[in-house]
């Protein structure tokens, strides 16, 4: 097979056409943009069938008939229209890695060249009648123009975005170059400015029959946003998964990767996690702020003293401290502004996480990698040769990492960990459960932090309502950021004799009242009082009726007579959920 060959020589050879009629084909060429394949069969010297034949006899390469094609809709976007309209190609199927790619001119190797660079795989070329190519690429690749151009009207205008991956700097031509045109870009770079704007911590691109839904997370709820046009939605994965190093080919198991993106000053890591759904890939894009201020205890929305009994733990020298709630209930933003209190050039700081949320100056993090066995059970045992002062362990999730940290805490670490349970006194029967004595964690165990978070009520329109208002600043909803509720667990001689026999959460609260413990429902009703969220928003957080908060909050005063009262941060500082002019 030569693929260096002139389609003229090769025709010649296989006398389809003759040396007079490629002279005057020649001639008629010449000021046209037009293909040599195109004028002979313009001439009537060649059918556009016989030159696909003779090519592909030539060159050993398959021939395929594009009106008999049904493509998959997602192998089409791996090439944007620019791509294939430039090169006269189009994207058949992805057959054990290597891309088939139908040619019009398989003789083009500078476009199956183009191809394989932006794909990163193989390419097998099809030889295909130019006119079938072309009409192919009407029908499939024709609305990409207007899609662009409602996304545009959708989503705003977002102007510059520097973007890395997560290896480094991304080469910007590069990446237009994959994308086809400049529109796929400016969407998405559109999509990112405008999640960061309205303080969302999560985007979700859920793909349906007919259009793409696009929603954030607002506050811990989702927001309907948008639908956006199908047709561009196979270009925006693409240049997502591009961004994230992800494998663009790949559509049917689900990826995990990242970048970061500088949005008006603001440093966000952006992990992108896809999965295959019965209209193609769901896209979610985890935005969390890495140039956030420092998170301190005061920003949390800990009542005094629950904060005064929190800080009574981290000046402990050594121990087990839990912090323990659902999924998205702010335990790590509680463990960064623990180790921001009491963080110190004296202090060993060592943390194991899976991902590493947000980096903090002067504190040694780890990446929890299950790719190289790099597991928290793994990494807590070499930390222990680090001679760490206070490691903080993401989360304790089996029999082997709780009992390394158990036993790390009664060796002269103060360990910080998290735990999902849905409340204090449940936590050390849970631990208890995966395995770890009960000696060795009455021993160990010196608190524990149950908490959940809930939609503050907006400072600017609710304030002297008690009540969700609506004006400019909080998006007409009445609420702006959130606020965490707690409960926690100190253990003293009562609870920890407790724990020995283990008792359960009923019996270990009972001890722990004698101490002045107060529930998660009984510190949400004080907090409705001062006026800080509403009994409907802790009765969805707490999966409780609000009759029942509005009952806790009868035995307090209803109403303050001064102004409410009101953390040194507005609400809980969590990535993306500051209110203000944080975008």
């Amino acid at each position: 097979m030569n693929r260096h060959q002139k389609l003229g020589e090769i025709l010649l050879q296989n006398r389809v056409i003759s040396q007079e009629q490629l002279e005057r084909a020649l001639e008629a060429k010449v000021g046209t943009r037009q293909r040599l394949g195109q004028v002979l069969s313009s001439l009537g010297f060649a059918t556009e069938t016989q030159i696909a034949r003779v090519l592909a006899l030539q060159l050993g390469l398959p021939m395929v008939d594009l009106a008999h094609e049904d493509i998959d809709p997602e192998v089409l976007g791996l090439l944007t229209r620019a791509v294939v309209s430039q090169h006269n190609v189009v994207p058949l199927r992805v057959v054990d890695g290597t891309l088939h790619l139908a040619m019009a001119d398989p003789l083009d190797l500078r476009a199956e060249d183009t191809v394989r660079d932006l794909l990163k795989m193989p390419v097998k070329p099809f030889v295909a009648s130019e006119s079938q190519v072309l009409d192919l690429i009407m029908q499939r690749y024709s609305h990409d123009d207007e899609a662009y151009d409602l996304l545009e009207q959708l989503i705003p205008e977002s102007g510059e975005i520097a973007i890395a991956s997560a290896d480094g700097p991304v080469d910007k031509a590069a990446l237009l170059k994959a994308s086809g045109f400049e529109s796929v870009v400016k969407a998405v770079n559109a999509l990112l400015a405008d999640a960061v704007k309205r303080i969302a911590s999560d985007i979700h691109l859920e793909p349906f029959d007919q259009s793409i839904r696009l929603r954030y997370r607002i506050d811990g709820r989702l927001r309907h946003i948008a639908f956006l046009p199908v047709q561009a939605y196979p270009a925006l994965v693409s240049r997502l998964k591009l961004l994230a190093n992800l494998d663009i080919t790949e559509t049917r198991r689900p990826q995990d990767g990242s970048f970061r993106a500088t949005i008006s000053h603001r440093v966000m890591s952006c992990r992108v996690s896809t999965l295959r759904t019965g209209y193609g890939e769901k896209v979610v894009i985890r935005l969390l702020d890495n140039t956030m201020r420092k998170v301190g205890l005061d920003g949390l929305g800990l009542l005094p003293q629950d904060r005064s009994a929190l800080e009574g733990l981290l000046a402990q020298p050594q121990g087990l401290v839990l912090v323990t709630g659902p999924t998205g209930s702010g335990k790590t933003t509680t463990l960064y502004a623990a180790l921001n209190h009491i963080h110190s050039d004296e202090l060993n700081i060592i943390t194991i996480e899976d991902p590493i949320e947000s980096q903090i100056h002067g504190v040694n993090q780890v990446q929890v990698d299950e790719g190289c066995n790099l597991t928290f059970a793994r990494a807590l045992r070499s930390i222990l040769r680090q001679d760490p002062n206070v490691i903080m362990v993401g989360e304790v999730r089996d029999t082997e990492t709780a009992e390394i940290a158990v036993r790390a805490s009664l060796t002269g670490h103060l360990v910080l960990a998290t735990l999902h349970t849905n409340d204090a006194c449940s936590a050390p029967l849970r631990l208890i459960d995966m395995g770890v004595e009960p000696y060795l964690l009455g021993a160990s165990l010196i608190g524990v932090l149950a908490q959940r978070l809930v939609r503050r009520l907006c400072p600017e329109c609710s304030q002297r309502e008690g009540r969700p208002v609506g004006c400019r600043a909080c998006g007409l909803s009445g609420y702006s950021g959130r606020v965490g509720l707690y409960e926690l667990l100190s253990v003293d001689a009562r609870v920890r004799d407790a724990m020995h026999t283990k008792a359960g959460p009923s019996a270990l609260e009972k001890m722990a009242r004698r101490s002045g413990f107060r529930t998660l429902q009984e510190d949400a009703a004080e907090k409705v009082s001062m006026g800080w969220t509403t009994h409907e928003q802790v009765a969805l957080a707490l999966g409780v009726p609000s009759w029942e908060v509005l009952s806790e909050a009868s035995t307090q005063d209803s109403w303050p007579d001064t102004e409410p009262q009101e953390p040194a941060l507005p609400g809980l500082l969590l990535p993306n959920f500051r209110k203000g002019n944080a975008a």
